[in-house]
């Protein structure tokens, strides 16, 4: 089986200070897949696809990407008992991805400091701020996984454990290069690899099962380990072998980089000078790494310590779902645990300081006899473990066996967002993969910025009539 896919998107960005720009990328895809099946024992599939996108550079505008899979159920071959089935299987393949914009791999210019003379005056001349790279090229994710399908007890439980290690190479960053011979400092390349791995658990439980009552019940689990940063370093960048990330910006905190990637180490480290407490006069002190009285007032980036990681250790899933009669009610919880994030509205706004009163942020309690800042420190770094309440949803059946007309009518109330346990003080305690402020690089995890918007609790009443 073969197929050929071409895609197009188009988007039209309209701004009252800004001209009219347009943006246009095309995807062409095309790929095959075998499957073979020996009596619902052996089952083998391989598949193969050719990717080209106009995203990439003049040079590797195409990538070719492909897996192969088997598996083996061994309850089709030895009398297991109560178990019905139990497939072993394992795969590797490879898939690509592409960067976060069009036009990446092209030069660009914008207005400067600089002025040339022309038809009798000075005006601005413009100067490259992104390097061209016609080599920029697919990033590849290679995966391996290993895994077990099982149900028993007649089918009533089910469930699958996997586990899975990949390797993420020619990772797409905007990095800093060398000029010259650059004429610019900043450039997209392929640039680093990740290795990743984990364990996943799933589970499918008819808990009961009878006429006028049922339950049943999906759970999920995921265990994460490190992601090591294998590789930073390139011919062309002026990286050692160390990235400082996630810089907070302005206002107030311009150069100061909150996320630590070193090559060998794991990624997501979240770095910050260690609070103290207030001296007599009021001025927040720091523990120093650099001054030999330990303690500092004005934090240096030498002093700045591992404090927390963005990344998470494990989340879970819960589905439920429960009939009684006529009556049906089904919930979904997930939870997230071992993550910190960098509260930044707290680091830029938490210090009364700042606008001179008190400013409604319970963290200004902290620091209402502070006679300096705001100074990012650890106390703007928080853990973000949650559990939430995706949905809720309870239902009625109404039968109308006499009826002509109408034959069933459901009436249920549904809600979404309905609550979250967090010790987190910002927004959302969610997951933040990547920096918002930086392309979404995946390099620095673990920063809640100022865009972060709040969830919305909604509740849906809803009547399905059937005739």
């Amino acid at each position: 089986m073969s197929r050929v896919i071409i895609t197009s998107s188009v988007q039209l960005v309209i701004s009252p200070i800004r001209p009219t720009c347009k943006e246009s990328s095309r995807l062409v895809g095309f790929f095959g897949r075998i499957s073979a099946n020996c009596h619902e024992v052996v089952f083998l599939t391989a598949n193969i696809r050719r990717d080209g996108s106009s995203m990439f550079g003049e040079n590797n505008k195409w990538g070719n990407f492909g897996g192969l899979s088997a598996g083996l159920d061994f309850a089709k071959i030895f009398d297991l008992g109560t178990i019905n089935h139990l497939k072993i299987r394992g795969g590797y393949g490879t898939t690509g991805n592409l960067p976060p914009n069009p036009y990446l791999s092209n030069n660009l210019y914008n207005v400067s400091n600089e002025k040339f003379f022309y038809n009798g005056g000075f005006i601005l001349a413009y100067a490259p701020i992104r390097n061209l790279n016609p080599d920029l090229k697919w990033e590849v994710k290679k995966e391996t996984n290993i895994g077990v399908d099982f149900f028993l007890l007649n089918y009533r439980i089910g469930g699958s454990i996997d586990y899975y290690h990949s390797v993420s190479s020619g990772l797409i960053l905007y990095a800093q290069v060398r000029v010259p011979p650059y004429p610019s400092d900043r450039m997209w390349l392929n640039l680093g690899e990740l290795d990743n791995s984990g364990l996943e658990f799933a589970f499918n439980i008819k808990a009961i099962q009878t006429k006028k009552f049922s339950w049943n019940t999906d759970l999920n689990f995921t265990k994460y380990f490190d992601t090591k940063l294998v590789k930073i370093t390139s011919d062309l960048t002026t990286s050692e072998g160390t990235l400082y990330l996630g810089d907070l910006r302005a206002p107030y905190y311009t150069g100061i980089r909150t996320i630590l990637a070193t090559k060998g180490e794991v990624i997501g480290q979240i770095i910050a000078p260690v609070y103290i407490g207030l001296d007599t006069a009021g001025v927040m002190q720091y523990v120093s790494i650099t001054d030999s009285t330990g303690i500092t007032s004005n934090p240096k980036l030498e002093d700045f310590q591992n404090v927390g990681n963005g990344l998470p250790k494990f989340q879970f899933g819960c589905n439920n779902s429960f009939t009684f009669g006529n009556l049906d009610i089904s919930f979904f919880l997930h939870g997230v645990f071992g993550h910190y994030l960098i509260n930044v509205n707290n680091a830029r706004y938490g210090n009364p300081n700042v606008i001179g009163i008190q400013n409604g942020m319970n963290q200004t309690l902290d620091f209402a006899d502070a006679t300096d800042g705001p100074i990012y420190s650890d106390v703007h770094v928080e853990k973000a473990d949650f559990v939430k309440l995706d949905n809720f949803v309870i239902g009625y059946n109404f039968h109308f066996p006499k009826s002509k007309y109408v034959s069933k009518v459901r009436a249920y109330i549904s809600g979404q967002n309905l609550f979250t346990i967090t010790n987190y003080s910002g927004l959302s305690p969610e997951v933040r993969y990547g920096d918002a402020y930086d392309n979404n690089n995946p390099l620095a995890s673990g920063i809640d910025r100022e865009n972060t918007y709040f969830t919305t609790r909604s509740f849906t009443l809803n009547v399905n009539v059937t005739f």
